[in-house]
This record gives C-alpha cells, structure tokens and sequence, in this order.
C-alpha cells in the first residue's frame, strides 16, 4: 500500500524564521557587506536583523527561504536606516 503526504499535515510548511535570523547572522562576509552598503557597525547590523525579525513576528510573515529573508531585510533596512543608525 502507498503511502500519500497530506498538503494539511502537521508538519510546518516552511522553516522557522528564527533559524534564517541565526543563518543570516552567522555570515560574517554578508554582515560587513551590510555594514558597508549602509554605513552602520556590525553590531546595528545585527541589532537591525534583531529588529526585523520581530517586525516579521509581528506581521505574521512567513519567509520561504534565506534568500527571501535576506532580500527582505535589504528592502526593510533601507526604509529604517536612520532608525538603525541613530539607535545606541
């Protein structure tokens, strides 16, 4: 007898968002890249990754993959920038 995966099973659709929070993070060359583009220090731009992932939480989005996550960060920190920058 075969087996069927149900599309409405239990299992989480898409990965946690927290694990793309920590994935992102961790990648130091991307982090300095932010850092650059944007005129902020590593830690505003990990503070400023902190920040938009509670902004996902709270909006409820969900992200498919690191790529959406970090496209997203990219689009939402040139919208918040000077927020980040002023921050201490």
């Amino acid at each position: 007898m075969r087996h069927r995966c149900s599309k409405y099973s239990n299992a989480p659709r898409f990965p946690e968002k927290n694990n793309y929070l920590l994935q992102a993070s961790s990648e130091e060359i991307w982090i300095e890249t932010i850092g650059m583009q944007y005129n902020i220090s590593r830690s505003k731009a990990l503070s400023a990754l902190s920040r938009f992932h509670i902004h996902l939480e709270l909006t409820n989005d969900k992200k498919r993959s690191l790529r959406d996550f970090k496209t997203h960060f990219v689009n939402w920190l040139k919208y918040n920038v000077e927020d980040i920058q002023d921050s201490q």
